[in-house]
């Protein structure tokens, strides 16, 4: 009697693997993909948890936007919030990437060289924040009666908890300022509105225009008021006409000294 089984032949043999080599070659560039898309996913997490990191350092230390420079590698920031007390875990990118500082005049963003993406966080600082909020408050309440600097600037400081917000300078002796909005109401335009510091814990409301700093909304910065020999002065900031001539003198005059700020809880 005959044996009816028999092996594969070459040719099936050959057909077999042609045919699981097809079926690899379509799969490995799936999983491959794949595998690109979770470590992208991955990434793009990484790069918003250093974005938010960066972006809460500098609602604590307005200073810190100022140390950034574009292009500055990721390992050399971390070790900066790291020496300022953050804690920080590993942010890296799983496929070899590096992370890197992109920087905007008023925004952050850590990019990544292997990874495209994720947008930037618009960075507001204090200082920012407090023009806004007085801006909207005028705008709210124009052309209502008593809606000049002095009586807008009191109804403010009332529904803000009578508390005006407070800084020191980088480098100073420690003194704290008490920094609040200006209107030029003779402009009747809200945007025509900066900031200025006096000495004081934020609970004062006075009406005294002569003052020690000043802030540029333009450039976002503060400027200190000093004399030919560069010892603090006061200058009274109801001369500036609007805020363009603010800046346009704070931004050339040797007679102020921009300067860097922390602010405070």
């Amino acid at each position: 009697m005959k044996d009816s089984r028999r092996g594969f032949t070459v040719v099936e043999m050959v057909v077999v693997i042609v045919i699981i080599g097809l079926l690899v070659a379509v799969a490995i560039p799936v999983v491959s993909n794949q595998l690109e898309k979770v470590q992208a996913n991955a990434c793009a997490g990484d790069r918003e948890a250093a974005r938010n990191l960066v972006a809460a350092a500098i609602q604590l230390d307005d200073s810190f936007l100022g140390s950034l420079y574009d292009g500055e590698p990721w390992d050399t920031v971390a070790g900066q919030l790291r020496g300022a007390g953050a804690y920080l875990t590993d942010i890296s990118c799983p496929s070899g990437g590096t992370f890197s500082i992109e920087k905007g005049d008023h925004s952050v963003s850590v990019v990544c060289s292997k990874h495209t993406g994720g947008g930037d966080i618009d960075i507001e600082t204090p200082s920012q924040g407090l023009l806004k909020d007085f801006i909207s408050y005028l705008e709210a309440h124009q052309g209502q009666p008593n809606s000049d600097n002095s009586s807008m600037r009191g109804k403010f400081f009332e529904e803000n908890g009578n508390k005006w917000p407070t800084m020191t300078i980088d480098g100073g002796d420690g003194t704290v300022y008490q920094y609040e909005p200006f209107f030029q109401t003779n402009t009747r335009d809200p945007q025509n509105t900066w900031l200025f510091a006096r000495v004081g814990d934020g609970t004062n409301l006075l009406n005294s225009w002569y003052v020690p700093l000043v802030y540029d909304p333009i450039d976002d910065v503060w400027y200190q008021r000093v004399r030919a020999n560069g010892t603090p002065d006061n200058y009274s900031i109801t001369s500036f006409a609007n805020t363009q001539s603010l800046h346009d003198e704070v931004s050339t005059s040797r007679l102020w000294k921009a300067v860097r700020v922390t602010y405070l809880k």
